[in-house]
């Protein structure tokens, strides 16, 4: 197991997102307002590299699905439900994402949530290993 860099990891949420989008996020993270955050097991594209996916649900006007990619302790990518992701074609991603990223640095730091390395994830892509907070 591993922490991530919360400075690295941090500093490429908040290059994903413009700034007002990011003071949402930030609320939404102090409000509480993520849940049933999952740490999803499987390697994404070749190498040696730890790579895998944390989701978790986002309540706002509605309940958003959100994930988070990770590679050696870097946000990478993201996914939404919400029709800000949709809709936005210029890859910025939403406020649900935020919060989520800012809520798996809290637990991580906190260590509450665990990362493994990519020697510890289990063959079996469907896997998957739930963590509550």
């Amino acid at each position: 197991m591993y922490r991530i860099d919360q400075v690295v990891f941090l500093e490429g949420l908040e290059n994903a997102v413009d700034e007002a989008v990011f003071r949402r996020g930030l609320r939404y993270y102090q409000s509480n307002l993520v849940n049933s955050l999952r740490l999803l097991s499987g390697e994404r594209g070749s190498g040696n590299s730890n790579y895998f996916r944390v989701s978790g649900v986002v309540r706002g006007t509605q309940t958003y699905k959100t994930s988070v990619g990770i590679r050696d302790g870097v946000f990478t990518d993201y996914s939404c439900t919400c029709p800000y992701v949709r809709d936005h074609y210029n890859n910025e991603a939403c406020k649900h994402v935020v919060a989520l990223g800012l809520t798996l640095s809290d637990r991580i730091e906190k260590g509450e949530l665990l990362l493994p390395r990519a020697s510890e994830l289990s063959e079996e892509k469907d896997n998957e290993t739930e963590q509550k907070p």
